[in-house]
């Protein structure tokens, strides 16, 4: 059996029953994280003009869109949700960020087909499985992917999405690698529009695709069946003849769980990740030795250039761009002590104090000499003081990784901060939490979705 074959059999064969409590429960608290950020995105100035989007196009009623009572097809509402989930850089992240390239499809789809939550939460886990075992199998080529413009959370994403969606329809197993042939034509996403309002389509095409290959597939719909490993498919066409494994798409499905080991990091930061190992050095310094913005006067971070060469943005003047920025994030560290949704607009980026710290007292050190290992203990920072006093830290893992978990309270924490400046009632935010804690008793998901409407 070839690889497309022996993941779809996986796929199709799997039901909830098999899948470990433990995966279940950790799988929830990244509902609750993507729905968190979703809400956020809703109120967001890109959130509006999605929104505004989705009232030109709508005609059908069949899925809900976050943020607002406008409905959609199932395919836009899918897009327009991926995209607010994806939209402040704020869902969750590991091998790359595959909850709202998922979820969203999913719960459009279940809207759609008043289908229960504990179908979504077993498809949810398996295109966790997709995501991760493609994205593991050229894993160690990836860095030459990302130089060459793609985004990993897109191509892996779409294919995912579609994996997930056909399980949701139950579809068989012809059917199901027919939804994978035609998502690996959709697959698509480029990195240049990191630090953008774009970014955060890639999740919603990916959300998209789903929806459309698994019900062009239910139909009928002609596609290839090897999209995976074809000469001309998915991986080669990617990565490049060389810079994959196929045996390891197959490789130890379900043992363990993706969602467990690997696992995924909910983000403590609204930027990209590879700002959150200086971000809770940098934070971490400033808290324990009780340091203001006027004692500071320089902070060094060094890193490997290739961490430069995702977070391009120097010195940015817009806000946005600020979370693909490391000099950036380490201004906001030193002039404001915390780094929050609002820290990323254009008002927070012309602040004379942030334009000071990133002139004059932000220090980026590249090294490109530094091997794999150094680079995996982390970004150190070194803070000094006006009196000469010095400062350094290095963390290797950051908050809320998946061997340092958030908590349930954490994880509804953050919730509540994401909905505090929405018109999301007080009461739907604890019906929503409670919810999904309970999604296994959800006939339809319909009656979680509706409460993100308003």
């Amino acid at each position: 059996m070839g690889a497309t074959d022996t993941l779809v059999k996986f796929i199709h064969k799997t039901e909830l029953s098999d899948i470990p409590q433990e995966a279940i429960d950790i799988t929830k608290k990244h509902i609750i994280d993507w729905f968190a950020t979703a809400i956020a995105g809703s109120n967001e100035e890109a959130g509006a003009i999605l929104h505004d989007y989705a009232n030109e196009i709508s005609g059908s009623n069949h899925a809900n869109i976050i943020g607002t009572a406008t409905k959609a097809s199932a395919d836009n509402a899918a897009f327009i949700n991926g995209s607010l989930g994806h939209l402040l850089d704020y869902d969750d992240m590991g091998f790359s960020h595959p909850t709202t390239c998922i979820l969203p499809g999913l719960l459009a789809l279940a809207d759609k087909n008043n289908i229960s939550g504990e179908k979504v939460l077993l498809s949810l886990i398996l295109g966790y499985e997709v995501f991760e075992k493609l994205s593991f199998s050229a894993r160690p080529y990836e860095g030459s992917l990302r130089k060459r413009g793609y985004h990993p959370t897109s191509l892996y994403g779409t294919m995912a999405g579609a994996a997930a969606c056909a399980k949701l329809l139950g579809l068989n197993v012809e059917q199901t690698k027919r939804s994978l042939g035609i998502a690996g034509s959709m697959a698509s996403g480029l990195s240049q529009n990191f630090g953008t309002w774009v970014k955060g389509m890639h999740g919603g095409n990916s959300s998209r695709a789903g929806v459309v290959s698994a019900t062009l597939a239910s139909k009928g719909y002609y596609a290839d069946e090897e999209i995976i490993e074809g000469d001309h498919g998915f991986f080669h066409a990617i990565h490049i003849q060389g810079n994959y494994d196929l045996e390891k798409v197959t490789e130890n499905l379900g043992s363990p769980w993706a969602i467990i080991s690997p696992g995924l990091s909910v983000k403590q930061y609204p930027c990209c990740g590879g700002n959150h190992r200086a971000l809770d050095a940098a934070l971490s310094i400033i808290k324990e030795n009780n340091l203001s913005y006027e004692q500071i006067e320089t902070l060094t971070a060094q890193c490997h250039p290739d961490l430069i060469n995702l977070l391009r943005f120097m010195k940015p003047t817009k806000g946005f761009n600020g979370k693909f920025s490391l000099d950036y994030n380490m201004a906001a560290a030193i002039v404001y002590g915390e780094v929050k949704i609002h820290t990323f607009s254009d008002e927070i980026a012309s602040d004379p104090r942030m334009r000071e710290a990133m002139e004059s007292k932000i220090i980026i050190e590249q090294h490109p000499e530094w091997t794999h290992e150094q680079t995996s203990q982390g970004t150190p920072i070194i803070i000094k003081t006006t009196d000469g006093k010095e400062f350094s830290k290095s963390i290797a893992i950051q908050n809320w990784h998946p061997t340092k978990p958030i908590s349930n309270n954490e994880v509804e924490e953050k919730f509540r901060y994401c909905a505090e400046n929405s018109k999301l009632p007080q009461h739907n935010v604890e019906k929503i939490i409670e919810t999904i804690w309970n999604l296994e008793e959800c006939n339809d998901i319909n009656s979680l979705t509706s409460l993100c409407t308003f």
